[in-house]
């Protein structure tokens, strides 16, 4: 795939062969398994390339928005706008969808504003609850293409609304960190790059908004442009200037002129292009595979069951349908086997993620004094100036040690513990398919066994662990625990710390990172849970589809033997014929794509 177009072709070619085969499987009688190839059929058609801006407040991210969609969908005001996340994807017709503790809802479009701005956390009715997400839907031709863009909370307004906006960026395809012109690149905007985008850099860009401002100042955007070299380069090669405020007025009062000159179309192109070589194939893999799954089911055991069944007497059927009823009792067995290994995995994560945090901060000291080697004082610096060099240095090398530390040894051993956790599931599901075909009494050559969606899901986890074990660091508890400590003449004295002056900060830091550490662990212990239960819940729906798939079958054909008061074995055998011709041809053609995406 070189464009957006392909994108979208290959997209509705997968969309279109996933219709044909739900309709094949409702013909065979699996009205439930053709259930689920249609929700798969509408999250491929729905699939889209997630662009999350974030930045802190008055950078501008709503008027990118709406410069890059062509029109005023969210609201821009002087004060702080959005407090929830609004993500704004394609629709025919305007919609709005507000989701909160209630689930989620469509309210009526007119009265968007109220819940993209501040007031608007709490609705005209006083019952409403907090609102989490806003959803719109909205005819624009950047989101026909496929492009969902999604606005979030300023990073430095309210730590809710920072951690709301923290939780997208692992979800996201593209993150555009938005700065301004007008304030260059403030020191939390750059600890924000530390502590939270260092693992996904490889899809970020930098954004310098309201570049209208230095137009006219050579000297200005020259001096932005070094700041850029010198301080984001390391993460990223890109980087864009765009004026958002000229992009919308250019767009609205249709001046190509304008729209050009703004460099949002730039900006959105090098999107585009991004996206597709880059985030494309693993788009639309996942849907492409599970429905390469469902059609080597299909063809290896749905038909082989359906000629088996078609084979046996009408009493023999009846008989076979109360042995598949009587399983109710082992499958709710390997339910629960299932829920138990789970949960086992998820506290050995947490048990885990308590013994490396322990050891990582009781290293603290060694891997100090090889490192403070690199903080130096120039000569005659005040106290003030000491201290606030002090700070810094500890926060930056605190926040390399953590995104080494999650990167090399968390990854590790939560992928070591998932790992592992495939394993014992996949024996619990394969045990209970072999139970269900020993009680239609039929030797099963090939057992087909569903990988299922929270393979892919994995990785999602992982990282958005990671991301929430440096959220929850209060940098700023560090920084005032550390000037307890008084070492006058290591503080006053010097080019460099003393070793005395080391141990004494290094022991603070370690003190305060023990305090922080049920903090951790607990957010750890949430967010697994809260995971491993939509992971658990998609397990169990395969496992109770598994028995369903034959019992509608066998229904199927007795239904159909009792309507025609006569055997229709034979006509049956004849349309599995051309039936499993059909599936044949989709399983190669849907290979074919898998391997050409």
């Amino acid at each position: 795939m070189d464009t957006l177009d392909d994108f979208l072709l290959h997209k509705e070619d997968i969309a279109f062969k996933i219709s044909k085969l739900g309709g094949i499987l409702g013909r065979l009688g699996l009205d439930a398994r053709s259930e689920t190839l249609h929700t798969l059929e509408t999250l491929c058609q729905q699939a889209s390339f997630r662009i999350l801006l974030v930045g802190e407040f008055k950078r501008g991210k709503s008027c990118l928005v709406n410069a890059m969609l062509g029109d005023s969908v969210l609201p821009m005001k002087i004060a702080p706008c959005t407090t929830s996340i609004s993500e704004v994807s394609y629709g025919e017709l305007p919609k709005l969808y507000i989701e909160d503790n209630s689930g989620t809802h469509e309210e009526n479009y007119t009265e968007r504003f109220q819940y993209c701005t501040i007031q608007g956390q709490r609705s005209l009715k006083k019952d409403k609850l907090p609102i989490h997400k806003v959803q719109i839907q909205y005819p624009t031709t950047v989101c026909k293409r496929g492009i969902t863009l999604i606005d979030s909370p300023g990073l430095n307004e309210d730590w809710s609304r920072t951690q709301t906006s923290l939780k997208e960026i692992a979800q996201a395809d593209v993150i555009l960190l938005i700065l301004s012109c007008e304030m260059a690149l403030s020191q939390s905007e750059q600890e924000f790059i530390q502590s939270h985008l260092l693992p996904y850099k490889d899809h970020l860009f930098f954004v310098w908004n309201r570049a209208d401002a230095i137009w006219d100042k050579p000297q200005e955007e020259q001096a932005l442009e070094q700041r850029s070299r010198d301080h984001l380069h390391q993460y990223s090669q890109n980087i864009h200037f765009v004026s958002a405020r000229e992009g919308l007025l250019g767009k609205i009062q249709h001046n190509d002129q304008q729209w050009t000159r703004s460099q949002v179309p730039n900006l959105l192109q090098s999107i585009e292009n991004f996206a597709v070589h880059n985030q494309a194939k693993t788009k639309l893999e996942s849907v492409c595979q599970q429905s390469l799954q469902v059609a080597g089911y299909t063809l290896f055991q749905v038909l082989p069951r359906m000629e088996h069944f078609l084979a046996q007497p009408h009493s023999d059927l009846q008989r076979l349908q109360k042995n598949i009823e009587a399983l109710d009792t082992t499958e709710q067995e390997a339910i629960k086997t299932l829920q138990n290994e789970i949960e086992k995995t998820t506290l050995a994560i947490v048990s885990q993620l308590d013994s490396l945090w322990t050891t990582f901060v009781d290293a603290i000291p060694t891997h100090l004094a090889k490192d403070i080697t690199t903080l130096r004082f120039e000569p005659r610096l005040s106290r003030q100036e000491r201290e606030d060099i002090i700070i810094h240095w500890f926060n930056q090398w605190l926040q390399t040690a953590l995104h080494d530390f999650t990167q090399q040894q968390i990854r590790s051993s939560m992928s070591q513990e998932i790992a592992q956790l495939k394993i014992g599931l996949d024996s619990i599901r394969l045990n209970h398919i072999q139970e269900v075909e020993k009680a239609i009494e039929r030797d099963s050559d090939e057992i087909h066994l569903f990988t299922g969606r929270w393979v892919e899901e994995t990785s999602l986890l992982i990282s958005t662990a990671l991301s929430l074990l440096l959220l929850k660091i209060d940098k700023n508890r560090i920084g005032q625990d550390l000037l307890k400590v008084r070492a006058l003449r290591g503080w006053l004295m010097g080019s460099t710390l003393s070793e005395g002056d080391t141990i004494k900060l290094a022991s603070q830091l370690q003190l305060t990172l023990r305090q922080e550490q049920s903090t951790i662990i607990d957010s750890q212990r949430q967010h697994l849970t809260d995971t491993m239960k939509k992971l658990e819940s998609t397990l169990v729906e395969e496992l109770v589809l598994t028995r369903k798939d034959v019992t509608q079958q066998i229904d199927s054909i007795l239904k159909r033997q009792d309507n025609t008061k006569q055997d229709t074995s034979l006509e049956q055998q004849l349309q599995l014929e051309t039936i499993r011709l059909s599936v044949h041809n989709l399983h190669t053609q849907l290979r074919h794509l898998l391997n050409n995406l």
